[in-house]
């Protein structure tokens, strides 16, 4: 069976794209969960392995985000950057969009060592999991 669930977040900051000085928001019409792709996953995978990868996911994204947080502290961009890299690109593969697009907001500028606005992105994209792992069960 496909489901074909929109979802909304609730008010939130947004993310926008602008200078890197700029304070960042993220658009809210971007979605959150990105059904179509989800759902052709589900219609590859079928719902258990849907959920299997979407646990594997949140495993990995959460380590991923702690060590970002680390490298920062440490001042060692080329950690940074790696670690937002995959969580990008993991994020868009599994319709992630949101944790993508934020994701992708921090990690562009720090191939160049601007962390700009950092700790304030940072705070966005753990909301924006946070919306992720609260909503999952909606959505396998």
């Amino acid at each position: 069976m496909v489901n074909s669930k929109k979802s909304v977040l609730p008010e939130q900051k947004v993310i926008k794209s602008g200078k890197t000085s700029e304070p960042k928001s993220i658009d809210l019409s971007i979605p959150a969960f990105e059904m179509e792709v989800i759902d052709g996953l589900r219609e590859m995978v079928g719902n258990e392995m849907l959920a299997s990868v979407f646990e594997d996911f949140r495993l990995e994204a959460e380590e991923q985000i702690s060590n970002t947080k680390k490298a920062f502290q440490n001042n060692d961009v080329v950690s940074i950057q790696k670690e937002l890299h995959t969580l990008k690109g993991n994020s868009g593969t599994i319709g992630l969009m949101r944790i993508h697009e934020i994701t992708k907001i921090i990690e562009v500028p720090s191939k160049t060592g601007d962390l700009t606005n950092f700790e304030e992105n940072m705070k966005i994209l753990e909301a924006e999991f946070e919306y992720f792992k609260n909503n999952l069960a909606k959505i396998v």
